[in-house]
């Protein structure tokens, strides 16, 4: 998704668990309704989800990020629009309106210059991924061999 060239709207309209979660915060845009709950709950099971403990601390802080993975516990949509996993909250009713306006208003803009905030912005965060990926791995294969 980072390496896609155009914006990714996801749209959340129920609830994204797991890798569903980790899909919408890879997401450059995030409308959800109040259905929409949020969790990794992989700590649950005995494993931690590799990806959401990647972003999640450049998107809602090393310590928000903690206690989601941490606790396993679903966040409403409300919660994840404060946090900054949510751009936009809507009414169930108003989501395919607003999906369809947001769209538009996207694509009306010049074609040569739309592709360079989402180039820019994802080659920051490619760089931050690979960083934080290797960590991972690192601790992982530790963990691993104890």
């Amino acid at each position: 998704m980072l390496e896609v060239s155009k914006p990714v709207l996801c749209v959340v309209n129920g609830p994204a668990i797991g890798g569903g979660a980790e899909l919408a915060a890879f997401g450059d845009l995030v409308i959800a309704t109040p259905k929409a709950r949020f969790a990794q709950p992989e700590i649950t099971i005995g494993v931690f989800p590799p990806l959401a403990s990647t972003i999640l601390p450049f998107l809602v802080g090393p310590k928000r990020a903690l206690e989601i993975i941490l606790t396993g516990e679903a966040i409403t949509a409300e919660r994840a629009l404060e946090l900054g996993l949510v751009t936009r909250l809507v009414p169930e009713a108003k989501l395919e309106a607003t999906v369809n306006e947001l769209v538009d208003r996207i694509t009306s803009h010049s074609g040569p210059s739309s592709p360079w905030p989402k180039r820019r912005s994802s080659a920051a965060w490619a760089s931050l991924f690979e960083k934080a990926s290797k960590i991972h791995e690192y601790f992982s294969q530790r963990a691993l061999q104890t």
